[in-house]
């Protein structure tokens, strides 16, 4: 329904409603986050996509930093899964190389960054910097993928959401191209790269 909708309204009004949807549905929805990815991809392609998506996730930023600095780790406690909660306190003594690094490739949810550092006192100035001039990268990706992946699929209407969460498909269509092959191998680095350094610093810290 979403999808009719979306591509039934002129650009000119369905971009700033898709972008309303966003920030409203994730606010309370996190789980929202990754069908309207495939949404935007799908309803926008990979361009305008990135666009309306990099309106809404800086407009996110903004909030749930403020949020996060009023409101304190009692807010960032329920807003965040559980699994990150050791992460937010360590995130906040990166560096604005480590920060652009993190902002521009899928590593850490945007949401988590958002209120780790808001949480830590970082500047808000200088994040919003860093966000508006790092994610642009890590959302062109994404959607350029995604877009690839519909090609792959051959869908043109009726897209069923759940064929872009089949391990089958997606690993054949990361096989296929040079696109998919070339990104596993980029983040496979990273991951590597972010492993090797956390360990590293874990060491020293704890050997301190």
């Amino acid at each position: 329904m979403v999808l009719e909708t979306l591509r039934a309204i002129p650009l000119y009004y369905s971009g700033p409603l898709f972008v309303a949807l966003f920030v409203v549905g994730t606010f309370f929805l996190w789980y929202l986050h990754d069908p309207l990815y495939v949404i935007s991809a799908l309803v926008y392609g990979a361009f305008w996509g990135t666009l309306f998506l990099y309106i809404a996730h800086l407009i996110n930023a903004l909030i749930f930093f403020q949020m996060s600095a009023k409101m304190g780790a009692g807010f960032v406690d329920k807003k965040v899964s559980p699994k990150y909660h050791g992460i937010y306190a360590a995130m906040g003594r990166l560096s604005f190389g480590w920060l652009f690094l993190l902002r521009s490739v899928p590593v850490i949810p945007y949401r988590v960054q958002d209120m780790a550092f808001g949480l830590s006192g970082y500047s808000l100035r200088k994040y919003m910097l860093v966000a508006a001039l790092a994610s642009p990268l890590r959302l062109f990706w994404m959607q350029y993928s995604l877009v690839l992946f519909k090609d792959f699929l051959s869908l043109e209407s009726g897209v069923s959401l759940k064929n872009f969460s089949t391990p089958e498909t997606v690993l054949a269509f990361v096989t296929a191209n040079w696109f998919g092959i070339l990104s596993m191998v980029f983040l496979t680095i990273v991951y590597l790269v972010i492993a090797v350094v956390v360990f590293i610093r874990f060491r020293k810290d704890k050997s301190d």
